[in-house]
């Protein structure tokens, strides 16, 4: 099947539609995660636990010590690359809880 100049240029147009919409939906941060640093687990509910130790070994199965050492082994392989469309990181300790939990 042999395309025909109108569809190559309607091809064309299409594409560069779709290139346009992505790149305007790319730089949309969702509410959701504009709000995390306020009502995220980690920044909402880990300085609690860290204050009460009985509920921090409930909640991660082990106990403040521990999460320390295991976090200050493995910080290196949590952290990331951002550039500048990240306007909030998501540090290797929120990381390590977060994959915990």
């Amino acid at each position: 099947m042999e395309l025909t100049s109108e569809d190559a240029a309607l091809l064309l147009i299409a594409s560069e539609n779709v290139h346009l919409k992505l790149k305007r939906e790319r730089g949309r941060v969702h509410e959701i995660n504009q709000l995390r640093g306020h009502y995220g687990e980690y920044h909402h509910l880990f300085p609690q636990l860290k204050a009460d130790g009985e509920r921090f070994v409930k909640y991660f199965r082990m106990n403040i010590e521990t999460f320390t050492y295991i976090l200050g082994v493995n910080e290196h392989r949590l952290i990331k690359n951002w550039c500048n469309l990240h306007q909030q990181k998501i540090l290797p300790k929120e990381r390590f809880a977060i994959t915990l939990s």
